[in-house]
């Protein structure tokens, strides 16, 4: 699994043998993380002293968010999935809040929800109209203000967008048509970095 970089640069998460492992950067042997198991799409707090992730549970077969704090060494969950959807990413605001992606079990239309950074109740933030364009939103990334936020689509031409949010108000930054858009990442130098293509052919 991909590793990811903390906000800060100095640390990576990934997941691997069915947990999560944490690096620094200034140390050779990464450690497992205790109370991680079946964690998967793990996201980095914006001060770097926090990991959340997603984790199926075994009797309902109903996925969560988690959070595992570094300092104390302890993994809590903040709130509980709807029924038959599956996580496809988050990102953690600078305001205090999980903004995150489902796929319903069709495995295609894409919602985004948002939560506290301390749990409670998912709140339902964008869903595709169904007598709409959009055919579903994805992979939210946050901005630096803590507020605005981009996020990919595909209309109903096949065509993939990155999109801008702020206040309720949305602005098309690029179009790719015949493509999806996915996997995008704001960097500290104000930089957006997307995976664009359609299945084996797709580059950044």
């Amino acid at each position: 699994h991909t590793p990811i970089i903390s906000p800060d640069g100095q640390k990576i998460v990934y997941v691997h043998e069915g947990q999560l492992w944490l690096r620094n950067l200034s140390d050779v042997q990464p450690a497992a993380l205790a109370g991680t198991d079946g964690g998967t799409q793990a996201f980095w707090s914006p001060h770097s002293n926090a990991i959340g992730y997603f984790k199926q549970d075994e009797p309902t077969q109903r996925y969560a968010i988690h959070k595992f704090d570094i300092q104390s060494g302890i993994s809590i969950p903040l709130c509980e999935l709807p029924e038959n959807t599956s996580p496809e990413s988050a990102t953690w605001r600078t305001s205090g809040e999980i903004l995150y992606s489902l796929i319903d079990a069709s495995g295609t239309q894409g919602r985004l929800y948002l939560v506290s950074e301390f749990g409670g109740i998912s709140r339902l933030v964008l869903e595709p109209d169904t007598a709409g364009k959009d055919t579903g939103y994805h992979y939210p990334t946050a901005m630096s203000d803590g507020q605005a936020f981009i996020y990919a689509t595909v209309n109903d031409e096949q065509v993939g967008e990155l999109i801008y949010r702020q206040e309720e108000t949305d602005r098309v930054l690029v179009r790719h048509p015949g493509e999806e858009i996915s996997r995008t990442v704001f960097t500290r130098d104000r930089f957006i970095i997307y995976q664009r293509g359609v299945g084996d052919n797709q580059s950044l």
